[in-house]
């Protein structure tokens, strides 16, 4: 019992890590497909 509590205290700073990494990446695509939306919609007008 003791070891799985270890092991799940070891394991939850990756998972944050994974996590912030994650989103991080989730809204540099965000900001860049916005920024083309918005090249292409000047290049059209």
């Amino acid at each position: 019992m003791a070891t799985t509590g270890t092991s799940t205290v070891r394991s939850e700073p990756k998972k944050r890590k994974m996590t912030t990494m994650t989103i991080s990446t989730v809204s540099a695509r965000v900001v860049t497909t916005s920024l083309i939306a918005l090249l292409i919609y000047f290049v059209e007008s």
